[in-house]
């Protein structure tokens, strides 16, 4: 998992892990400061489980096949929880 301050949404590469998912009805592109590009399919909450039986909720992740890094959105909210 890696913050990024540019990116635009969350993003993550294994759709196994997206709770919630559901596919967007048409792909959405995403640019990368290479200039390259790949496609957003669908989007769903992801749960990263932190020290003291915390978790944070990242919602509306995208999934990106492709991406060779999951990426945090610092720009998009968090929510903590306890379990």
């Amino acid at each position: 998992r890696y913050s990024d301050t540019g990116a635009t949404h969350h993003m993550k590469n294994n759709r196994q892990s997206i709770k919630h998912y559901n596919p967007l009805p048409v792909p959405i592109p995403i640019m990368f400061s290479n200039n390259g590009s790949l496609n957003a399919l669908g989007k769903g909450d992801v749960n990263l489980f932190l020290e003291d039986n915390q978790f944070l909720t990242v919602h509306n992740v995208y999934f990106v096949p492709g991406i060779t890094k999951n990426l945090l959105s610092s720009n998009q909210k968090w929510y903590l929880h306890k379990v």
